[in-house]
C-alpha cells in the first residue's frame, strides 16, 4: 500500500484559498490577519491534519533568542524640534522598526543627541547592541562612534573621514543630474539653495556641480545658503535673492516643501512656476498644497529604513564588519515645474 504523502504548507494554502505567507502568518500568530481568514486557515489545518510542530519549534527558537537593544539616535538641526513629526524621519523609523519586528527580538529605543547633555545618550549608546543614527550628527559624535567601535549605521549622513556604515541616497550625484537636466533643457541661469553644512559636504556638492558652472558660465550659476530649513528663513532667502535683481530662471531645491516658500515669494512679485522660474527638487512628501507638481528626485525612506536595519543586524551578528556605503536609488519624476525651453 502506498504511503500517504504528508500535508504541506502549500496544500493548506491551496485548500484555504490564501497565499503561503498568509498561512505562515497565522501559524506565527501575526496580529494583522483578518479574523475570518485566520479561522479559515486554522479550520483547513485541522481538516487536513497538517503538522505544525516544525513551525512551532522555529517560533520557539526565535522567542528564545536574547533580546537586542538598539538605539535610534535622532540628531536634529536647531529648527527640527520634533524630527518624527517630519514624514521622512518618521517613515524611516517605522520601516526600520517593522524590519526588526520581522527578523529578530529587538527593543528599538528612541534617543536624541543633545550636545549639552552628552553623558546620558552616550551611556545608552555604549550599552546598546547597536545604533541607527539619523539627522545631522556632529564630528565629535562620529569620531566617538568610530573610536569606541560602536556597531552603528548612519542614515543619509556621515563623513568619509570616519570608517562607519552609511545607508542613504547619493543626493550629490542626483543634484548634478538635476543640473544637467536643466542645462539640457536650455536653461543658462541656474541657482542652487543649500543649508549650513560641514565644509567637507559643501566642497563635495560644489565639486559635483562644477560641470554646471562650466557649461552655463560661472557668472550664471549661483548658490544661496538659507539660515535653516524652516519656511520663514527660506522665504527670506528667496526675497533677498529676488531683490538683488539676478534671480535665476531655474532652481535646484534640497526638498520639495521648500517650493511652498518659493511659490509664496514668486506670487508676491507677480511671478509663477514654471512660467517664470523652473524648479527641480528632492521629494520628502508631495501633496495637494503645491500649486504646481514639482519635478523631483523621489526618495524612498521606507527602503532606506529597512536597508539600514538589515545592515545593522549584519554588523551585530558579525556576518560582514567591513564599512559599507549603500545608496538606495532615486526615481526621477518629471512633474510640471520645469518649462520646456527647447
Amino acid at each position: 500500500m502506498r504511503k500517504k504523502e504528508p500535508v504541506t504548507l502549500t496544500d493548506v494554502a491551496a485548500a484555504a484559498s490564501v497565499s503561503q505567507s498568509t498561512v505562515s502568518r497565522v501559524l506565527s500568530r501575526y496580529p494583522r490577519v483578518n479574523g475570518n481568514t485566520r479561522k479559515r486557515v486554522l479550520d483547513t489545518i485541522a481538516k487536513l491534519g497538517y503538522d505544525t510542530s516544525a513551525i512551532q519549534r522555529k517560533q520557539a527558537a526565535r522567542n528564545s533568542k536574547a533580546t537586542l537593544n538598539i538605539e535610534f539616535l535622532l540628531c536634529p538641526r536647531a529648527e527640527q524640534k520634533d524630527m518624527l513629526s517630519l514624514s521622512y524621519f518618521s517613515t524611516v523609523f517605522d520601516s526600520a522598526r517593522n524590519y526588526f519586528g520581522r527578523t529578530d527580538n529587538v527593543n528599538l529605543n528612541l534617543c536624541t543627541w543633545d550636545k549639552t547633555r552628552v553623558e546620558r545618550p552616550w551611556a545608552r549608546l555604549a550599552a546598546a547592541d547597536g545604533a541607527l543614527v539619523i539627522g545631522t550628527p556632529d564630528r565629535d559624535l562620529l569620531r566617538n562612534l568610530a573610536d569606541h567601535h560602536i556597531r552603528c549605521v548612519l542614515i543619509a549622513c556621515g563623513s568619509e573621514e570616519f570608517p562607519l556604515d552609511v545607508v542613504g541616497t547619493d543626493n550629490i550625484s542626483a543634484g548634478a543630474a538635476a543640473a544637467r537636466y536643466l542645462l539640457d533643457n536650455g536653461f543658462t541661469r541656474i541657482g542652487f539653495v543649500d543649508f549650513p553644512d560641514s565644509e567637507e559636504w559643501r566642497l563635495r556638492k560644489l565639486g559635483a556641480l562644477a560641470e554646471t558652472a562650466e557649461r552655463c558660465g560661472a557668472e550664471h550659476f549661483q548658490c544661496r545658503v538659507s539660515a535653516s530649513t524652516a519656511p520663514a528663513p527660506l522665504a527670506a532667502t528667496f526675497r533677498e535673492w529676488m531683490a538683488e535683481g539676478n534671480f535665476p530662471e531655474a532652481l535646484i531645491l534640497p526638498y520639495s516643501k521648500a517650493m511652498l516658500s518659493l511659490e509664496l515669494v514668486l506670487h508676491e512679485n507677480g511671478l509663477s512656476c514654471p512660467a517664470d522660474v523652473s524648479v527641480i527638487s528632492f521629494d520628502d512628501g508631495v501633496n495637494d498644497s503645491f500649486h504646481t507638481e514639482p519635478a523631483r528626485f523621489e526618495l524612498f525612506p521606507d527602503r532606506i529604513g529597512a536597508k539600514a536595519a538589515q545592515r545593522l543586524l549584519q554588523l551585530i551578528h558579525g556576518s560582514d564588519e567591513t564599512p559599507h556605503r549603500i545608496d538606495v536609488p532615486f526615481d526621477f519624476i518629471p512633474g510640471k515645474s520645469v518649462r520646456t525651453r527647447k
